[in-house]
């Protein structure tokens, strides 16, 4: 699906360059247009790596391509024979910092590794996974409620049969599931302030689940910073077979706009009232030839839709305004990452509590690897420690000098290094080695005093104030600054009450 060049929507190279089309008319008379960020994946004859493109589009401007699209493909499917219509190879965009709904992503690929889930076959795999969805649903519902509860008493429950969207796009060598979590369209939605705070909230929402299949499934990678999801009805990339359908409905259901409305996270529906009449107006209604950005028809006339783009970039609600505060969510999980607790982002070095570091690498439990005394942060839970030990558990033996200087200046003159899991307090040994097979490595609980070290040494570095990235203001949280409640409860940290 291509993006109508149109006044209402434009194509671009880069990202970039939507985003400054998009503010660029923030400051025209038509200014009001809720514009969602698209990503088309495309690919040319002769080219190995397929690429993306970017839109800005208007909403009711996609909605009316997509459902011609749609039409097409149908009209195709009932002729019996080919034609011009594919299925769209479109994602939508969430900018940084912009609030979004409640989503999560599963996806298992592992059913030549049956024995290691327990399970017999193919079908019975798929059964266990389909169980351990509902019962995170349940438990994911229920937290979601109880902070919803907390911010307003009054607010109804969200429950599985209405509030809950699945999406699936299953293979026979992958099950995958797209969960999205918003009102039905006579309620607005609840959202989060950012990308990172519902990350925050889906993973330590994990961490306390504790299932090892859920922890093996869930996509833990889609709450970064400008993030691609792939949309309800649009198909991967070369594999136009693989479309992303309403678990809901049978397989050959036909396209519900209601459905799409429902399950892009970036299109959020909003009371009026907290817009004010005249601002309603100039979005819920563009003037003669440009058509009506709010709900369908039926719809709750109280709400109108607006866009993650459009609130980042117009910012419409006052930040002191008590109606409008996506939940936020600060607690450290596997999207907020160390250098929420002043580490620089991916791969960077401990900066702080050297001495605690070098107590780590010290320890008994440690000590016959060799640990050279740095820690590589990996993300908000775990950090690696290179080793000089050349003997490796996973070759049975030990292993030869680094091929070159420069591996023996960067990871020590072994392959060799460890894992450590500050949120489950367990550890494990890995090798850089290609001919070593890490999939064998095995987690090993840390003793008492391991876990102790890393306990003080994660509490040192979160004591600062430092909050994740997106979020504007805890309304809901552990109480302490950058530690998840499981890790608080690890450590022994003193709860406090979270700022209203």
């Amino acid at each position: 699906m291509s993006v109508n060049f149109v006044e209402t929507s434009s194509a671009f190279r880069t990202l970039a360059e939507a985003k400054e089309w998009i503010e660029t008319r923030g400051v025209q008379e038509t200014a009001h247009v809720p514009f969602l960020l698209m990503a088309h994946e495309e690919s040319a004859p002769g080219i190995a790596k397929s690429w993306r493109s970017y839109g800005a589009v208007e909403v009711r401007t996609f909605l009316d391509e997509m459902q011609r699209n749609q039409a097409a493909l149908a009209a195709q499917e009932e002729a019996g024979v080919g034609g011009s219509a594919v299925p769209p190879s479109v994602h939508e965009l969430v900018p940084a910092g912009a609030p979004c709904k409640t989503y999560a992503e599963f996806d298992f690929k592992k059913f030549d590794e049956l024995e290691k889930f327990g399970a017999h076959d193919r079908d019975e795999m798929v059964v266990m996974l389909e169980s351990m969805l509902e019962r995170f649903l349940e438990f994911l519902l229920a937290r979601l409620n109880t902070l919803i509860k907390e911010h307003d008493p009054e607010a109804d429950e969200l429950t599985r049969a209405d509030d809950v969207v699945l999406l699936t796009a299953h293979k026979a060598s992958k099950w995958s599931v797209h969960v999205i979590i918003d009102r039905s369209l006579e309620h607005e939605s609840v959202a989060w302030a950012s990308t990172v705070d519902c990350g925050n909230f889906i993973l330590d929402a994990l961490v306390e689940f504790n299932e090892p299949l859920a922890n093996e499934a869930l996509d833990q990678h889609v709450y970064s910073d400008n993030h691609t999801l792939r949309i309800y009805r649009a198909a991967k990339h070369e594999e136009p077979e693989r479309i992303l359908r309403d678990a809901a409905g049978p397989y050959d259901a036909p396209y519900n706009e209601a459905t799409m409305l429902r399950s892009l996270v970036s299109l959020l529906r909003i009371d009026r009232d907290r817009l004010g009449d005249e601002l309603a107006e100039a979005i819920h209604n563009q003037g003669e030839g440009v058509g009506e950005y709010g709900l369908p028809e039926g719809a709750d006339a109280r709400l109108v839709l607006l866009t993650s783009a459009y609130i980042v970039t117009r910012k419409p609600f006052a930040d002191d305004e008590e109606c409008w505060r996506p939940l936020t969510f600060n607690g450290v999980s596997r999207t907020a990452r160390l250098s929420s607790l002043g580490v620089s982002r991916g791969g960077g070095r401990a900066n702080s509590s050297s001495e605690l570091v070098k107590a780590i690498c010290a320890a008994a439990q440690l000590e016959s690897y060799k640990p050279r005394r740095t820690f590589t942060v990996v993300n908000s839970s775990f950090a690696t420690l290179s080793c000089d030990s050349k003997y490796c558990e996973l070759r049975g033996g030990e292993h030869g000098l680094s091929a070159s200087a420069e591996e023996r200046k960067l990871r020590g003159s072994s392959p060799v290094y460890l894992v450590l899991d500050f949120v489950n307090r367990m550890w494990r040994q890995r090798c850089w080695s290609s001919k070593c097979d890490n999939s064998l490595a095995v987690w090993r609980p840390m003793d008492a005093q391991l876990s102790d070290l890393c306990g003080q040494y994660v509490r040192n570095e979160s004591m600062p104030n430092r909050r994740a990235r997106g979020a504007a203001r805890v309304l809901f949280g552990t109480g302490v600054p950058g530690v998840p409640p499981a890790l608080v409860d690890a450590i022994g940290i003193e709860r406090v009450q979270s700022p209203q």
